[in-house]
C-alpha cells in the first residue's frame, strides 16, 4: 500500500500533479493540482487504487483529513 508520496513538482496535467520521485515522474490525481508550486518539494498523503479496467491510479491528498474522507467514500 502507498501511504505517502514525496517528490519535486515538475508540472500538472488536468487533475493530476506531476511529481519526480527518484528519477521517475508520477501523475498523482488530486483535487487541486494548482496548490503545488512548480520546482518545489511536495509531500502528499496518498492511496493506490487498482481499477480492473484502467489499472493502478495514485490519488494524492492535501492532508490526512482529505484522505480519510476519500476512504469513507
Amino acid at each position: 500500500m502507498i501511504e505517502r508520496v514525496r517528490g519535486i513538482v515538475v508540472g500538472s496535467s488536468g487533475r493530476a500533479v506531476l511529481l519526480e520521485v527518484s528519477g521517475i515522474t508520477l501523475g498523482v490525481q488530486c483535487s487541486h493540482p494548482e496548490r503545488y508550486a512548480l520546482g518545489k518539494e511536495a509531500i502528499l498523503p496518498a492511496a493506490l487504487i487498482w481499477n480492473q479496467e484502467k489499472g493502478p491510479s495514485i490519488y494524492g491528498f492535501f492532508d490526512a483529513l482529505e484522505k480519510q474522507l476519500f476512504g469513507m467514500l
